[in-house]
């Protein structure tokens, strides 16, 4: 499928797009097969239309030509329960973001989603992020496999208010050389079912940068800003090597009945490092 102007009425929808594109009703990718959003493309999605993506869903784009997915007013989402691979999208207002099921495969490279509904991510299975930007919304929930973020940026809009950036029960955490920031709390782990780790980022703008339980891992060359604590513990059973950090104020502000949990707490940066950061 192609053309400069095109319009989708609904149902299973494979092959290629490009131009404008109007999808009026749901979308299915059926399993098995493909649909190509190539560079330069803008879909406008109506009200309450979703996107289901059981087989691939390949949004092209480039640095000059990204693919842009709007709405009249507010469109569903995206469900994943296939693979979504996106370069250089810029996605804007969904209700519910991008939802992954059991088994999907989430690749968001050189890209933006910004949102004002109730959700941006929800990962079962985990997801890729680099170089990309999730502006507004609410929070980043992992409830199984590892969000991998690099050179990324998570920015919720409220500095130190609720949502959380993110909130983990289960999965793992993979975060190097990126920003959490303007949320209540940037790394929520409820429980981790593989070691975390946070290395080269700035958690900042929060009342507290981690809320941890139920978790080991390491977090090392971070820069931390908090304005109650910088670890609070909300369940125990924590095994976190935090040595070679740097904190606004100096020290480590702990918030725990188990200080022991927490390795390495008097091994603090006495600089903020070089370069930490998206990059």
């Amino acid at each position: 499928m192609g053309g400069e102007d095109t319009r989708v009425e609904g149902g299973p929808t494979s092959g290629e797009l490009c131009g404008t594109i109007r999808i009026v009703g749901d979308v299915e990718v059926p399993e098995g097969e493909t649909l190509t959003v190539c560079a330069g493309s803008t879909v406008v999605l109506e009200t309450d239309v979703a996107l289901t993506v059981s087989g691939t869903l390949r949004l092209a784009g480039s640095a000059d030509a990204p693919v842009q997915l709007n709405g009249d007013r507010r469109w569903s989402g995206i469900t994943v329960r296939g693979a979504l691979e996106a370069d250089f999208v810029e996605i804007y207002d969904a209700a519910d973001g991008i939802r992954g099921e059991a088994g999907s495969s989430i690749r968001l490279d050189d890209s933006l989603l910004y949102a004002r509904g109730l959700s941006n991510l929800r990962l079962a299975a985990g997801a890729t992020l680099h170089r990309t930007r999730v502006f507004g919304g609410g929070t980043v929930r992992v409830s199984g496999g590892v969000l991998d973020m690099v050179d990324a940026e998570i920015d919720l809009d409220h500095p130190g208010e609720s949502p959380d950036c993110t909130a983990l029960s289960g999965g793992s955490l993979q975060i190097d050389h990126s920003r959490l920031t303007n949320c209540h709390c940037p790394i929520h782990i409820n429980a981790s079912d593989a070691p975390i780790s946070i290395t080269n980022s700035v958690l900042d703008g929060a009342a507290y940068p981690v809320m941890i339980a139920r978790s080991t891992g390491v977090f090392r060359g971070n820069a931390f800003e908090g304005t109650v604590a910088h670890y609070q513990d909300i369940g125990g059973e924590i095994d976190v090597d935090i040595a070679g950090n740097f904190y606004a104020g100096d020290i480590a502000l702990l918030d725990t009945d188990a200080p022991g949990q927490f390795r390495g707490a008097d091994e603090v940066l006495a600089e903020r490092p070089a370069g930490v950061g998206p990059r």
